[in-house]
């Protein structure tokens, strides 16, 4: 017959603070929250912000970038279409969302002065 150690393992203060104070136990999971809200929500927020700006911004005569990549400049706007000149004389009537961005009008800097 085998006889019981006397000696007990006891844990280690590490094992015993992980163990003993739930408040530790929460950290990595509310590490995560803020993780997820700087990575993911809060970029969302901020497209989501300039998208309704650029819906807000938009006039007639101004040239659009539609989400599908076609080029062309507002005719006509009304609540949820927009009509858009895509080649002179070619108007067709999309949804205002589809407007992806709005295209800054080019300067165009004059004539360049040649120094050689």
């Amino acid at each position: 017959m085998r006889r019981p150690s006397t000696l007990t393992s006891f844990p280690s203060p590490l094992e015993s603070l992980l163990v003993s104070d739930p408040v530790v136990s929460l950290i990595p999971l509310l590490l995560l929250i803020v993780i997820f809200y700087l990575l993911v929500l809060r970029p969302a927020r901020k497209r989501q912000r300039d998208f309704q700006q650029t819906q807000q911004s938009l006039s007639e005569g101004q040239r659009v970038m539609l989400a599908s990549g076609i080029y062309g400049r507002l005719v006509a706007l009304r609540d949820t279409e927009a009509d858009l000149e895509i080649a002179p004389g070619t108007v067709i009537t999309v949804n205002r969302h589809a407007v992806a961005s709005v295209e800054e009008p080019v300067v165009d800097p004059g004539p360049e002065s040649e120094t050689r």
